[in-house]
């Protein structure tokens, strides 16, 4: 798999292993999301396989990791 079509099928690879088609994770930016993308991601999510999301922060008002911003929420 080339770098053109790692970036069309949204996956990154992760691991080297030989004979394993297990080496890519499903990496997919959130503003390019579409509904199919999301029953893809819970097809991932629900096999307990691990997924990158990209670029959340960018599509979101208001939401922080900052440390004081996250205790408030959990408060």
């Amino acid at each position: 798999m080339d770098e053109n079509d790692m970036q069309k099928s949204k996956l990154r690879k992760a691991a080297f292993r030989e004979d394993s088609d297990g080496n890519y994770l499903y990496c997919p930016a959130a503003k390019d999301l579409q509904q199919e993308d999301l029953k893809h991601y819970q097809c991932h999510w629900m096999k307990g396989e691990p997924a990158i999301v990209g670029n959340v922060l960018e599509t979101m008002s208001g939401l922080s990791w900052e440390p004081m911003v996250m205790w408030r929420a959990c408060r």
